[in-house]
This record gives structure tokens, sequence and C-alpha cells, in this order.
């Protein structure tokens, strides 16, 4: 009595896939205390020199000045490194074989995901190469037992949630098409 629980039809397809772990299970943020300050702290920094520099101006504008063009200056090279992160996670994106329906995706991959693990999802459909962004929840992670014991990979299995409406449908149209072409 065996039930089918899927909603969706699935195809085996070529994507173009990159994540980012955003918290290790559904209940527990990622710690932000580590190597990247919060933005709270930030904007209290900023704050804390635009008053001192305020201060300065008084008694030394020139360095008052310096002071001022410096903080843009590291405020603009920090943005770029913002943009430069940015384009390098779009970069990153690897070809992979995947199961895929309009409510998970699953995959090989050579480091196992923590079950429950939230992820930031960037899937390429090819070749249109439409890509989605959603975020999903790891429902399952076994040893691939179709492997040989040096691969040690890992199937991972992700259920979609937060996907916006018109990214759902492009992905039905996708496997739709792919269904009949095959």
């Amino acid at each position: 009595m065996n039930q089918e629980r899927r909603r969706y039809f699935r195809i085996n397809d070529t994507v173009g896939l990159s994540y980012k772990v955003m918290s290790k299970s559904a209940s527990q943020p990622l710690d932000d205390s580590g190597d990247e300050p919060s933005q709270i702290y930030l904007n209290k920094q900023d704050k804390q020199m635009l008053d001192l520099i305020k201060k300065l101006a008084k008694k030394q504008p020139e360095i008052a000045a310096l002071m001022a063009l410096f903080n843009q200056k590291l405020e603009r090279l920090s943005n770029l490194m913002a943009l430069d992160g940015h384009r390098i996670d779009s970069i990153s994106m690897q070809l992979k074989e995947v199961n895929i329906s309009a409510c998970g995706i699953a995959f090989h991959h050579d480091t196992p995901i923590e079950m429950n693990s939230i992820l930031e999802l960037d899937i390429s459909l090819l070749p249109d190469d439409q890509v989605l962004k959603t975020q999903g929840r790891v429902v399952a992670c076994s040893e691939d037992e179709n492997t040989s014991n040096t691969e040690n990979t890992h199937y991972i299995r992700i259920d979609f949630y937060a996907m916006d409406s018109v990214s759902q449908e492009r992905l039905i149209q996708h496997i739709v098409k792919n269904q009949i072409i095959a």
C-alpha cells in the first residue's frame, strides 16, 4: 500500500544550480556574530564616525574633510565587494543532473547537507537560462548507494517554499515542455 505523495510531475533534467545555507535547521537562524558584522553595529559605527567628523570639522576642517572622503571611499569599496560577491555567486552556479518538480528538487552532492537546513537556491532552467530564486528545506540527505566508496556522494532532497507564483509557473511550464519532448 505505497501511497504516492507527489503533488506535481517530476522530471530528470540538467540545470544550473547554486545554493547558500541560510540556517542549519528551520528553527535556528545562522549566527551573524562571526566574521560578518551585523547591520545594526555598522549603522551605530557610522553614526559615531559622523559625530566625530562634525566635531573635528570645527577645529581642523581639512582633516575632517579627509576623513569624510576616506569614509566615502570605504563605503564604495564595500559596495563593490558586495557586488563582486553577487557576481561570484552567479558564476559559481554548477550544471547538475537533478530530479525536479514544482515543489522540490533532488540531486547528488559530494558533501552532506544537514536535515532541515534552510537553503537559498538559484536554479537556471536550460536552455532558456531562466533563473529561479527560491528557498528550500532539506528533507532528506542519504549516502548514495550507487556510487563507489571513494566518491562518497550524497543524495540531497529539498522541498521548495516561498517560491513566488510567477517562478513556480515558469518551472511548471519548463517541466511540461520537457515531458512532451521526452
